[in-house]
């Protein structure tokens, strides 16, 4: 990629203060001349320039795609990069072990950054550097291979190591104990033996680790955690984790021969930011008292798992019984054996079983979203790692191809480098490609985990997020997006989120450190003020934040309501405020990462929760404005109001989401109209017809009519005799009319009985109905202006309209 002209001189002072300082005396050439070790790139010609700014690819010298893989790891690390490029090795005639190591890595860095070519050949460094695995030819593991150079760099350079990739393993009840030192690795070592999630996997090896004794613990050249003599252990946990997460995935599992090894296709999920809060030892108290709360689903979801293992065994057999049958009839001919008979029940037998394990399945989903759900409820949230890279391997256990797909924090885009082909992909690509399962030949072999607050520094990221007058022009153009209104209802919240956490942690000046912390403190708020709204309707609740409004309708948390904060986080609003800019911009640098890194479904359902919030609110402010109209006796204001209010309604809770309380409770709606409805047919008829004939077409039964279409089932027979009473009162009026004043009317009188009959003609098709299928869109003959307060002026004005509604009983006891 491309790098700006300050870090090309900054890097040049580097190589001609190391040509000063004799480095070419290693290479046992005379004078300052350093080609040996930084070969200036050849002129390029047209076709082979980087015009696009892609990163640089690595030629592919004939399965060497595991040794450019690991490169490309490395290199991406801007922190790590800067290390090696700053590292100046000693001047002496004596040969330092692995110093070609670290000096080939060095070259090839250089000639990546300052290459103008699409590709770099990598031909000396594979020759010095990979041959570190044998003789540095064929397949070759790719992690193993990353271990190894970071042990030889350790070597001559420890701080570099260190600094970055070591992190530390402790048991839970040996924290206090000064003896017991925690167990280092680089590499974490995940094993993958059956369909999970990443979290699932940390949290099995950490309980795995802990049936050993700490003493036997040992660490290999790989720093991978390794173990023997079993002994009843607490389980482990991290008290170090370092700001560049390695996480090895091992794939390998025992296949039909006990000597031989296969590559498993299990799926493995893995999310694009993960909290580590609950592995950490700072944390291990409470975590121990969280799983003796969770003991019991722990205990159901381990039971569902082992008869999903059952029954996948027995959906393995299926197909050789059909087999049996097909041989045993070509062998034996005639038989009395019913076959039909046996496929059927064979057939039947099958279905069983898949419906059984879907089952299962599901309801293993349930016990994760309520595990993970009442986690995130109990511990904080204040340690975020952000996927950096995802190391993919496609092919067996013999052999295969590598490649990696790398988030790039400067262009906020998700990279695709494949030996010498790279392209900006989609999260959905990665999602596709990495998680593997059944049906997929590829799956991620490594991860790269990076320590949020630690980003600025190991990315290479300016201080501040450039935000320019443009920014905040499209901003104000795109006010009308409902994500915008959302994080304007909760600006105040927020703001005051923000200068909570600022007065808590003065001491602390990483704006990303205070993001989280404000994030953390505003989720548990969020999350009290749930459980308020669930002892009763709760539209008050839910009106303060949209976050309540997720929380509520039991949407998880990871995604989508961290995805709302962030929202609100990164408002312009707080811009504006003394104090807050930082947050902002570290708010919308972290947005961006999620938003990027997010499937098109995730951000299709995110749209959607969003669109529902607005349409949520919609409702209360046309409820509200219908009692208000009410409560003044302007009833032909507020029947529209009350109708259209049961359309966004019924819209509501008849969409894909499914959520438990996505709208307001139906009763208060049906109140509103029954009162509205009846209270206008009264006034109307004891005016003169012909004059309000318009209004009573064109409104009432109008209302009448969408009442009843849109009426849900608990409500529709009780809409249906308040409809038909309004209608028999109008239809003997109108009989009376045209029997009595028919030699005295005008012929616009007359005309307008006319529509008022039918009108009732239509009204009356409408209660007759054997259904409410027939649905049709509604024309609103009204408007609403966008409401201008936050969560906290809607929620008050709410409170006090029920208020004066209950005491002035407007809609009735």
């Amino acid at each position: 990629m491309e790098v700006d002209d300050s870090k090309n001189s900054f890097l040049l002072r580097i190589i001609d203060n190391m040509a000063k300082q004799g480095m070419a005396s290693l290479s046992g050439e005379s004078g300052p001349h350093v080609s040996r070790y930084f070969p200036r790139p050849s002129v390029p010609t047209s076709s082979k320039i980087n015009t696009e700014n892609l990163p640089v690819g690595l030629i592919n010298l004939g399965s060497t795609c595991w040794f450019n893989v690991a490169v490309q790891i490395l290199y991406h690390i801007p922190a790590f990069r800067q290390l090696i490029l700053q590292f100046v090795p000693p001047q002496t005639t004596v040969p330092i072990p692995s110093m070609d190591v670290l000096v080939g890595l060095q070259e090839l860095f250089v000639s990546i950054t300052f290459s103008d070519e699409k590709l770099i050949d990598p031909s000396r460094a594979v020759n010095s550097i990979g041959k570190l695995l044998g003789q540095g030819l064929g397949q070759q593991d790719a992690c193993e291979f990353l271990g190894v150079v970071l042990n030889r760099i350790r070597e001559i350079n420890p701080h570099v190591i260190e600094q970055l990739f070591i992190g530390s393993c402790i048991p839970t009840n040996s924290m206090e104990s000064s003896s017991i030192q925690g167990q280092e690795f680089m590499q974490y070592t995940l094993q993958v033996n059956e369909d999970a999630t990443l979290l699932d996997l940390l949290e099995q090896s950490l309980k795995s680790h802990s049936q050993v004794n700490p003493s036997s613990l040992r660490i290999d050249s790989a720093h991978t955690l390794h173990s023997s003599l079993p002994l009843e252990h607490p389980k482990l946990c991290f008290s170090n984790l370092p700001p560049v997460f390695l996480i090895d995935l091992c794939r390998l599992v025992s296949g039909t021969n006990p000597t031989e090894l296969i590559k498993s296709n299990h799926k493995m999920t893995f999310p694009s930011l993960v909290f580590m809060d609950r592995f950490l030892s700072e944390n291990s108290e409470k975590v121990l008292q969280l799983d003796r709360v969770l003991k019991n689903i722990s205990s159901t979801k381990k039971g569902l798992a082992k008869k999903l293992r059952s029954l996948a065994i027995l959906h393995q057999d299926v197909p050789q019984l059909k087999k049996l049958y097909e041989n045993y009839q070509e062998t034996v001919g005639e038989t009395s054996v019913n076959f039909d008979l046996l496929r059927s029940l064979n057939l039947t037998w099958e279905t069983e079983i898949q419906s059984k394990m879907n089952e299962h399945r599901h309801q293993s989903q349930q016990l994760n979203q309520q595990l993970e759900h009442i986690r995130s409820r109990k511990m904080h949230i204040c340690r975020p790692y952000q996927l950096h890279a995802v190391m993919v391997h496609a092919g067996q256990s013999d052999g295969g191809h590598y490649w990696i797909y790398v988030w790039d924090s400067q262009q906020n885009h998700w990279y695709h480098i494949d030996d010498k082909f790279t392209r900006q992909v989609t999260w959905d690509v990665i999602v596709k490609t990495s998680f593997g399962g059944t049906t997929q030949e590829s799956s991620a072999h490594c991860l790269i985990y990076l320590d949020v607050p630690k980003t600025y520094s190991l990315l290479d990221m300016k201080e501040e997020y450039d935000i320019g007058p443009m920014d905040v022009l499209r901003y104000l153009k795109d006010h009308t997006d409902v994500r915008t209104r959302h994080s304007a209802y909760g600006k105040s919240q927020t703001i005051a989120a923000v200068r909570t956490t600022i007065a808590a942690h003065s001491n602390e000046m990483d704006p990303s450190v205070l993001l989280f912390r404000a994030l953390d403190s505003e989720r548990q708020r969020l999350y009290s003020v749930c459980q308020e709204s669930m002892s009763h309707n709760g539209e008050e609740e839910r009106l303060l934040h949209f976050g309540v409004y997720l929380l509520a309708n039991q949407v998880e948390f990871e995604p989508f309501v961290y995805w709302a904060l962030l929202q609100h986080f990164a408002s312009f609003a707080l811009l504006a405020e003394e104090g807050t800019s930082r947050f902002c911009t570290a708010a919308r640098r972290m947005l961006a990462f999620v938003e990027c890194s997010s499937t098109q479904e995730q951000k299709k359902l995110f749209i959607q929760w969003n669109t529902a919030y607005y349409q949520f609110r919609l409702i209360i402010r046309h409820v509200m404005n219908g009692i208000t109209h009410v409560f003044s006796s302007n009833f032909s204001a507020a029947v529209p109001l009350a109708v259209k209010s049961l359309y966004l309604h019924h819209c509501l809770m008849n969409n894909s989401l499914g959520g438990s309380t996505m709208s307001v409770n139906p009763n208060i709606i049906h109140s509103l109209i029954e009162k509205s409805v009846t209270s206008l047919s009264e006034e109307l008829l004891e005016s003169d017809l012909e004059s309000v004939g318009e209004l009573a077409c064109s409104v009432l039964f109008d209302a009448i009519i969408n009442w009843c279409k849109y009426a849900d089932a608990n409500h529709l027979e009780a809409a249906r005799c308040s409809s038909r009473r309004i209608s028999e009162k109008w239809s003997r009026q109108v009989k009376h009319y045209l029997g009595h004043a028919v030699e005295c009317a005008t012929a616009s009188g007359l005309q307008t009985f006319a529509e008022i009959k039918k009108k009732l003609g239509k009204v009356e098709l409408v209660l007759n109905q054997t259904g409410n299928d027939e649905q049709t869109s509604f024309e609103f003959k009204g408007h609403i202006p966008e409401s201008p307060e936050d969560g906290e002026k809607l929620a008050l004005k709410w409170k006090q309209m029920w208020l004066i509604c209950n005491e002035h009983r407007i809609l009735g006891p």
